[in-house]
């Protein structure tokens, strides 16, 4: 009961943090996401993947040198090192194509917008 009581008194609280610290009248839709329109969230989104992404890809490249190294000559081991190596790579080439690809049709939408 206790712990129901200062969850009711959080709300608010809650409210706030979920629509990017904007107060919302009562009876009005908020923005939960804080993007004003499709080309700015595209923007967020694109950048969020590269944030995760080029991290993760840089530890998968590490991972195959690592296996490369711990090979020893072993021709399958040494085929898996590649494989990891080359998927890495074009995991990445499609990560940043994708990015690329983004922002040329965002901003080419907000010149044809202007």
């Amino acid at each position: 009961m206790i712990i129901a009581f200062l969850l009711l008194l959080n709300l608010p609280l809650l409210a706030t943090a979920a629509t990017g610290g904007k107060i919302c009248q009562t009876g009005q839709l908020c923005n939960p996401i804080g993007s004003e329109d499709l080309t700015t969230f595209v923007d967020k989104i694109t950048a969020t993947a590269l944030k995760i992404g080029i991290p993760i890809a840089g530890l998968f490249i590490i991972w195959a040198g690592f296996k490369f190294v711990t090979a020893r000559g072993d021709e399958t081991a040494i085929k898996d090192a590649k494989k990891i190596f080359w998927y890495t790579i074009i995991g990445t080439a499609v990560l940043l194509a994708a990015s690329l690809i983004a922002t040329v049709l965002g901003d080419t939408v907000r010149q044809l917008g202007s």
